[in-house]
């Protein structure tokens, strides 16, 4: 357990890791964006030739913009959180020892 006055280091870092899993999920998550447009190529083949492909290269170019835009957004979080943390460690007020509170 962390001293009053100091962070907690081993709580943070499980805050980060937090962050870290659930924005890896989103992540993996936005590679299915591609996958409607790809059903409707396939439903569709006369859109294939002209504009099937310009359906998928946009799909991809957003699919990647999400990408960052899921990567930064964990980031900040995480250093947030890490940030309030660490200032909530050094504002806290220290315990009494005998139990009252």
């Amino acid at each position: 357990m962390a001293q009053p006055g100091k962070p907690n280091y081993s709580l943070m870092g499980f805050l980060a890791i937090s962050f870290g899993i659930v924005g890896l999920v989103g992540v993996f998550a936005t590679y299915a964006i591609p996958i409607p447009y790809e059903r409707l190529l396939l439903q569709h083949p006369e859109l294939a030739a002209g504009a099937g492909k310009k359906l998928m290269a946009e799909a991809h170019a957003v699919a990647t913009r999400i990408r960052l835009l899921i990567v930064v957004a964990t980031i900040a979080a995480a250093l947030f959180g890490m940030a309030l943390m660490g200032a909530a460690g050094r504002y806290a007020a220290p315990r009494q020892k005998d139990g009252a509170g």
